[in-house]
């Protein structure tokens, strides 16, 4: 493998993880709902502190990835 390849590799992995940190702090100042959309039940405050921007509880959103990897969504 040649240096040149090896310097572009590095650079697009550089480039990719810019992003990714650029979108999590982006995520981290949403603000979560205080209640599940599905169900209505009030979301735990750890869940909001965890997942910045959530609107389901954990069994909601559990159901609604299952269903979309059934549906071969995910």
């Amino acid at each position: 493998m040649s240096a040149e390849l090896i310097d572009a590799a590095n650079g697009q992995v550089e480039h990719n993880l810019q992003i990714a940190l650029a979108n999590r702090r982006t995520f981290n100042n949403v603000v979560s709902a205080t209640h599940c959309t599905d169900c209505g039940d009030e979301l735990d405050e750890r869940r909001r502190e965890a997942v910045p921007g959530c609107t389901m509880c954990v069994d909601c959103m559990a159901k609604q990835e299952l269903l979309a990897k059934q549906r071969g969504m995910m």
